[in-house]
């Protein structure tokens, strides 16, 4: 009778690691990994000067790793190809030519930007909101001035910003982005914050990506 009541305790003690171990189980499996690597795909367009705003959708390819700094907040580093051929701009050919408005056929945009999000819940077991902001260069390439017998002209790279918001689970996101870029609202050579944007403007553009995290 008197091992009765250790044996009882001896249970209790058991059961209480028992349950504590599978807390920290369940509380390891909600909480985000620190270091994540996400890959996705979009769609999207350039959105100024008109025309082709919504009219030459192109896709895009991208891979961002992202690094969780504290509770609902990652940094990351995002790497993207938008397959964006054709858009508007405005240019110069020579003097007679000063206040162009055409197409341009053009390479496709890589570029990579440092970016920041906020999720507005922690263990991301389910969808939830989140915003994001970024800062990076774009590399608009080589691009042919289809009124002028498509004449070859380098487009020139430029600084630029990117904006998101969307909804996310630790496993996968669905948002919007918009990216800006900083480019020449002059003819002429333009240096913007890096990166010499040159007169060939117009390849802001807009997109819907969805991604999935390793």
């Amino acid at each position: 009778m008197k091992k009765l009541p250790l044996f009882f305790a001896f249970i209790a003690i058991s059961l209480t690691a028992i349950s504590q171990n599978d807390l920290k189980k369940e509380e390891s499996a909600s909480t985000p990994r620190k270091l994540r690597l996400g890959i996705g795909l979009g769609i999207g367009s350039t959105y100024r000067y008109g025309g082709l705003w919504l009219a030459k959708m192109a896709p895009s390819i991208h891979v961002e790793p992202q690094y969780r700094i504290s509770k609902g907040l990652y940094v990351g580093l995002r790497l993207e190809n938008s397959f964006l051929k054709n858009y508007r701009a405005t240019y110069t050919i020579d003097a007679k030519t000063s206040n162009e408005y055409g197409q341009i056929k053009a390479n496709s945009l890589f570029s990579w930007a440092l970016t920041i999000e906020k999720h507005f819940k922690n263990d991301l077991k389910t969808f939830a909101p989140f915003v994001g902001a970024g800062i990076g260069t774009f590399y608009r390439g080589q691009g042919q001035l289809m009124a002028y017998n498509n004449k070859e002209v380098a487009l020139g790279t430029c600084s630029g910003l990117l904006f998101r918001a969307g909804l996310a689970s630790s496993k996968f996101s669905f948002m919007a982005e918009v990216n800006p870029l900083w480019e020449n609202n002059e003819h002429g050579k333009f240096r913007s914050w890096w990166g010499d944007s040159g007169e060939y403007r117009g390849r802001s553009y807009a997109s819907i990506k969805g991604t999935y995290f390793f």
